[in-house]
Order: C-alpha cells, then structure tokens, then sequence
C-alpha cells in the first residue's frame, strides 16, 4: 500500500512539474510571438512609408493599416504604424486634435498641377484635359472646364513650376 501511495505522490509531482513547465513554455511561446508581432509591425509601417514616397498612397494606406491592431486581434500597437498611417492619410497633429489636409477632388486622376507666383491660386490638369483653378487656402474651387478654353487663362496669369503628378 506504502508503494502504491508512493507512486501515486511521484506521479503527481511529476505531472505538476510537467503542468509547470507547459506553462512556462507557452508564457515563453507568447513573449516570442508578440516580440515577432511588433517587428512585422515596424517592417509593414517602413514599407508603408516606402510605399509614400514612390508615390502609392493607397496601397501604402492599406499597409499601415494592417501594422495596426484591431478588434479580434492580438496584435500589441506599435507607434511607427500609427506614423504611417497618420503620414499616408495626410493628417497632422495640431495641438490635441488632428487636422486632414483639404482635398482637391477631380473627375479623373490629376495629371499635373502649377500655383500662382502669390500662393493663392492652384491649377490643376486631370488626365481628361480638363483644368480645375483652386482657391489654395480653403481648397474651395473656382472654375473648370477644358484645357483648350483655359490655356490662355493659365498664360496671362503666369502660373509658373507645373508639376507632374506621381503614378
């Protein structure tokens, strides 16, 4: 009988040892994880950011994202993808709150655009030909229409630097 309680006491040493070195391991299992979680985080914001200055904002955007947590996933946050995304968005912190830049919305894709020797004035071309004049501080716009009636309009205003826009 003496043995047999023996055996059994060994056993449950033995299986609380096993039971305590599982969840060690699998405490360990998780800090490896979150540390692999928060490097792929910092790749995808640096990638993000790549992706901004080539010119693809909207891939760029999607990449940020992803380099951030969110509901259902265990992804720890990491500050450079909140970067990321704050940069692809064009948003800029002000203060306590956070400010978009205006929007300039065309019927197509912008070709290029040119401002006004004053600041004041932004021209731009979408890939139509067809030529939108911008009031720079609101972004509200004044006029469009095709580049054939409006070229002169660009001429004697004496828009200088067009710039093409990145694909």
């Amino acid at each position: 009988m003496k043995k047999a309680l023996l055996a059994s006491a060994g056993a449950a040493v033995l299986a609380m040892a096993f039971g305590g070195y599982s969840y060690y391991n699998s405490i360990q299992n998780r800090k490896n994880y979150n540390g692999k979680l928060i490097n792929q985080s910092k790749y995808l914001a640096d990638t993000s950011l790549s992706l901004l200055e080539q010119g693809d904002r909207i891939t760029a955007g999607l990449i940020a994202l992803e380099a951030l947590p969110a509901t259902g996933q265990n992804r720890p946050y990491v500050p450079a993808a909140q970067y990321a995304l704050r940069e692809t968005l064009h948003c800029y912190k002000n203060g306590s709150s956070l400010e978009k830049d205006c929007l300039l919305k065309h019927k197509l894709p912008v070709r290029s655009f040119t401002y006004s020797q004053d600041g004041e004035k932004i021209v731009s071309i979408d890939q139509g030909n067809s030529v939108y004049v911008w009031e720079a501080d609101s972004g509200g716009r004044q006029s469009w229409g095709m580049i054939s009636l409006t070229v002169d309009l660009i001429r004697k205003q004496k828009l200088r630097h067009a710039y093409p826009v990145m694909k």
